[in-house]
């Protein structure tokens, strides 16, 4: 099922569109494994893009593909992370898109649709050299926190977390 979400409050981003889509939908994959990639190349190591899709299934969930035309450029999704909290995963974007706000739409409409699920924190982790996603994170007001992830390296992640 694909379902568009109104999103007014984001930023807008000329011919952008946002679209609910299962975490094992072809776009998606197609997605994950270029951020899997990127972070390959990036760290030399990165963590499997193969996960229990169920975590992203709404209500408690969710997973966005966004389009350019017809071409799925970037992602995002949340899932559970205990009680009252989600944790955002997968957030990419294709290099060519990078810089156009795309990032920052796909996160506003996670936090929103987080927000509407019940959620009132969201915590997520990404890669010390991602500077353009650790700025994002930032500009939405998430704080540094200690990593939650017994096997990444403190010295290349960073864990952040944000009240909603």
């Amino acid at each position: 099922m694909t379902v568009e979400l109104d999103l007014t409050t984001s930023r807008p981003v000329s011919g952008l569109l946002l679209l609910a889509r299962p975490y094992d939908h072809p776009h998606s994959q197609e997605l994950v494994t270029a951020l899997h990639a990127d972070q390959l190349a990036r760290y030399g190591y990165a963590e499997s893009p193969h996960c229990d899709v169920a975590g992203f299934h709404p209500p408690d969930g969710l997973f966005l593909v966004a389009y350019a035309g017809r071409r799925a450029v970037g992602c995002g999704g949340f899932r559970p992370f205990g009680s009252g909290a989600a944790e955002v995963k997968r957030m990419y974007v294709r290099r060519g898109h990078r810089g156009r706000g795309i990032g920052f739409r796909i996160l506003a409409a996670l936090e929103d649709a987080a927000g509407r699920s019940g959620c009132v924190r969201i915590v997520l982790e990404t890669g010390a050299l991602n500077t353009s996603a650790c700025a994002l994170y930032r500009r939405f007001g998430y704080e540094p926190i200690p990593g939650y992830s017994a096997d990444r390296d403190p010295e290349v992640n960073r864990a952040y977390a944000r009240w909603l």
